[in-house]
């Protein structure tokens, strides 16, 4: 009986656990990577708006906070931005082109030009302003046609890029941010020929056509030193993009004149 009772009472030894494998450690994400990227994207562009607004380039600033409301729809900072850029860049379109038709009727090309740019630079899509230096350029291919014939030169006009059909606005947004990260991993190239259908468009995208001009100035950046010639393509690209672009503007003028400057013989002193 005494036997028995100790059986009842005795408590039974658990069954052992099953062996478990120890937890991988953590491996970083691609997904990560790419919120990193963008996010630096996004400042990177905040930081433009915020300059080209202080320097006045309202256009540009604009195309900045644009980017910036790809990535944050619901920004509201960043549209009233925006805002504050569109209005600024109405005012000197106002203030400017009755000047600029003013020096086109009397004559004064050089002035009607730089006053026509000045809109432009404001509003890209500026039509008047548009056609107007298209009449001014024209008589300017004229002269430097004369002058390559004179000098035994072949002139030759830069491409220009052909419409696209414009894309939904998902594939849109999702084709900028691949651009940027491209970009951001030196593959400018690749980042160009993934955006051109986009930014060529025939309604483009002003987000896609700022981008756009900033990637031409690094692929510009590249070539300076190697090709010349390539490099002053890529930096009429980006101002086809983005007229009046700042870093595209000073680095072209810069090239055409160190290649004017090679082409001046040198004329020796008088004896």
């Amino acid at each position: 009986m005494a036997v028995l009772l100790a059986a009842c009472t005795s408590v039974p030894t658990p069954p052992a656990p099953p062996a478990t494998t120890a937890p991988e450690p953590a491996v970083r994400m691609p997904a990560q990577a790419d919120a990193n990227a963008l996010s630096a994207f996004e400042q990177q562009h905040r930081q433009k708006a915020v300059q080209a607004a202080a320097q006045g380039r309202w256009a540009d600033a604009q195309a900045a906070w644009d980017v910036v409301l790809v990535l944050r729809p619901q920004d509201a900072e960043a549209s009233m931005r925006r805002r504050e850029a569109v209005a600024a860049a109405a005012d000197g379109v106002a203030e400017r082109l009755p000047r600029a038709r003013l020096a086109q009727r009397k004559g004064d090309l050089e002035g009607a030009s730089r006053l026509y740019l000045e809109v432009l630079a404001l509003d890209p899509w500026h039509a008047e302003a548009a056609a107007a230096l298209r009449a001014i350029e024209s008589e300017r291919i004229r002269r430097s046609r004369s002058i390559a014939a004179s000098r035994g030169l072949a002139y030759r006009a830069p491409p220009a890029p052909a419409p696209a059909p414009m894309p939904a606005a998902g594939a849109v947004r999702s084709d900028v941010e691949h651009a940027a990260m491209l970009s951001r991993q030196g593959e400018v190239d690749a980042a160009i020929a993934l955006l051109q259908p986009v930014a060529t468009a025939r309604r483009s995208d002003p987000a896609a056509r700022a981008l756009m001009a900033d990637l031409y100035v690094q692929q510009a950046d590249r070539l300076a030193a190697t090709d010349r010639a390539a490099a002053i393509s890529a930096l009429e690209n980006s101002l086809r993009f983005a007229p009046g672009h700042p870093v595209a503007t000073r680095q072209l003028r810069a090239l055409r004149q160190a290649d004017e400057r090679k082409q001046t013989p040198m004329t020796r002193p008088k004896q």
